[in-house]
């Protein structure tokens, strides 16, 4: 019995293309629109290209967050503590909006206009995140080291 595929889940799409496999049947091997696989190796392969994808994305969204940090302080001794903000700022715009740009789904790119205006509260957001962790972690181990220090 030839069982056809039901829409909407993971394997209710090519891993390649994105092409709607619904109504055809599960033994099919090949993607009709692109010729990919859709096996399920085929499907474990994508969704670990798809993380790799993504790890690597955020992994140069917040390296941004560093050059922003060094590029800030190089402009320190000439324009001070505006100088520090506005290589941060910068630097994490750029981040925010290369991450927004090269976002895609199904091959299409983002707009880039979207992705400029969208990259500053994006990035702004991260880098503020990353503050608010990182006074976190500083009062968690003040606190360990106080209760420490009592007993």
């Amino acid at each position: 019995m030839n069982m056809a595929r039901q829409s909407g889940g993971e394997e209710g799409e090519c891993p390649a293309c994105g092409y709607d496999l619904s109504g055809l049947p599960e033994d099919l091997a090949r993607c009709p629109e692109c010729g990919g696989g859709v096996g399920r190796a085929d499907y474990l392969k994508a969704a670990y290209r798809r993380m790799l994808n993504r790890s690597s994305k955020r992994a140069v969204f917040y390296a941004s967050i560093g050059v922003g940090i060094l590029a800030g302080a190089a402009l320190i001794p000439w324009y001070g503590l505006p100088g520090l903000v506005c290589g941060l700022v910068g630097s994490v715009w750029a981040g925010g909006t290369w991450l927004l740009w090269t976002t895609r789904k199904h091959k299409h790119g983002g707009s880039f206009v979207r992705a400029v205006l969208l990259g500053l509260p994006l990035g702004i957001g991260a880098f503020l995140a990353a503050v608010v962790l990182a006074l976190i972690g500083v009062l968690v181990i003040l606190a360990i080291g106080a209760i420490a220090g009592q007993l």
